[in-house]
């Protein structure tokens, strides 16, 4: 610790600052904060569907939705939100900062954004589903982005020319594709591919089904 002297009248200043029981330091980090542009603030909330009573509902009926907390260091993380206890008269917002969001400031969360899951209709096939929940679980990417990347990729199923058993997967990814969410995707190669290798070689990979593939190549 370091003591520094001041006068009085400016410490009298600097009381006027404190919030409830804050020490000298505190006030003053907090106006360090407002100098150099840093001030906290609480972090910006984002609902998809953005209507919050629509929302609601929509979490109370899936029981679940999707989480993403972003980081004042740029990463993010990706989790899921059991929701078996929330119900249509629960405080949506409230729920939140005393669950994802408590001690955001510690945490450094700077947002936050809460998706419901797609389901399955007339534009949005099982296949369409599988296919986005296969990007999502092998890239680390969002449903929303990936229905983004929908017409920009193939998943390519790789099978040995002589047993026909699934030696890999692959995911190619063609021109006019959202640079933003590919940077978010770790191991993708100058040709904007990545290789996904199955469990064991030769066993049915449980994670992609063959009819989610877009083609079938073999390999020797």
């Amino acid at each position: 610790m370091i003591s520094i002297d001041i006068k009085e009248s400016t410490f009298k200043r600097l009381e006027g600052f404190a919030i409830g029981f804050d020490s000298p330091d505190a006030a003053i980090n907090r106006l360090l904060d407002k100098v150099e542009n840093k001030a906290n603030k609480k972090p910006v909330l984002k609902f998809f569907p953005n209507d919050e009573e629509y929302f609601l509902k929509s979490l109370v009926r899936d029981r679940g939705a999707e989480v993403v907390l972003y980081y004042s260091d740029g990463s993010r993380k990706i989790t899921h939100w059991n929701a078996k206890k929330i119900t249509e008269k629960s405080n949506l917002r409230g729920n939140l900062w005393s669950g994802f969001l408590r001690g955001w400031e510690g945490k450094g969360i700077v947002s936050a954004e809460f998706s419901i899951y797609p389901r399955e209709h007339d534009d949005y096939t099982l296949i369409d589903l599988q296919r986005d929940g296969y990007l999502v679980r092998q890239l680390g990417l969002t449903f929303r982005e990936a229905r983004c990347l929908d017409g920009f990729y193939e998943i390519v199923r790789h099978v040995h020319s002589t047993t026909y058993c699934t030696v890999k997967y692959s995911i190619q990814f063609f021109d006019g594709y959202d640079l933003e969410i590919l940077r978010e995707i770790e191991g993708l190669d100058s040709n904007s591919q990545i290789c996904i290798p199955i469990y064991e070689p030769g066993l049915y990979n449980v994670d992609c089904p063959e009819d989610v593939c877009h083609k079938t190549k073999v390999i020797n």
